[in-house]
């Protein structure tokens, strides 16, 4: 997707071997190992005929196929240092720059979106994860990627309510700094969840329920099954149209 070899493959390498390093000092010291699953974990449960990691990993292959096939040359620079972090990050918040990525792709797969640039200038010290162009209106669109990778199960409407409205009211103040007039960004939420909890969260945004943070959009997520011929079938989108 980068289309140059400028990327620096011996820092990832290095990173990579300090991350097996440390594993390896930590099981010959516990006798065990328990860690977040990273980029490159997924990889290696892929080769080992894991299902689940097989199924994800052909989703990544064919999000940044995607992402290649639509975007010019001077568009895939402006994405080299997510793809950078995706690689060198050790744990789940791999999953976060996926999230970005996956945002990316369905705007520009809907043909009204122009990507324009990457951390787009709040003027606040604090910058937003994409700016496009409306190809409809002209109008210049700021897209904030909320990456949420949930630990819990959802109970009930209350809690995913009350959940939801702390996690997103406390990232819109983070970029805001409590400035109303930063407010020009939509938050786009990404639940990295369970296929259960997702069915929890679809049946309360189909339920008319609605999180009420200003210039939030509701929530997103990905969703794979096997068919009975065993063709892998990825769904991101509103959590809501996941399961229809």
């Amino acid at each position: 997707m980068l289309n140059d070899d400028r990327i620096r493959w011996s820092e990832i390498s290095r990173k990579f071997q300090e991350t097996y390093d440390a594993r390896l000092v930590q099981y010959n010291q516990k006798g065990s190992l328990r860690v977040a699953a990273s980029f490159f974990d997924v990889i290696s449960a892929a080769l080992n005929k894991q299902e689940s990691a097989i199924r994800l990993l052909d989703y990544f292959q064919k999000l940044f196929e995607e992402i290649s096939d639509r975007l010019n040359a001077k568009q895939k620079q402006q994405l080299k240092s997510t793809v950078y972090n995706l690689l060198i990050t050790n744990d789940t918040q791999y999953l976060h720059f996926i999230g970005e990525l996956s945002v990316l792709n369905q705007l520009i797969k809907s043909g009204n979106y122009i990507f324009q640039e990457t951390e787009f200038n709040l003027g606040n010290g604090k910058s937003v994860d994409f700016h496009f162009k409306d190809i409809r209106t002209g109008k210049d669109i700021l897209i904030e990627v909320y990456n949420i990778v949930l630990d819990r199960d959802f109970e009930g409407k209350e809690q995913i309510k009350k959940f939801l409205t702390h996690r997103l009211s406390q990232k819109i103040n983070n970029k805001t700094k409590g400035r109303t007039d930063l407010l020009n960004f939509e938050l786009v939420p990404v639940i990295w969840a369970t296929k259960e909890n997702l069915q929890r969260l679809s049946n309360f945004y189909k339920s008319g329920n609605v999180i009420s943070v200003p210039n939030c959009l509701p929530a997103c997520a990905y969703l794979a099954f096997t068919t009975d011929d065993s063709q892998n079938i990825h769904r991101f989108g509103i959590v809501h149209t996941l399961f229809d």
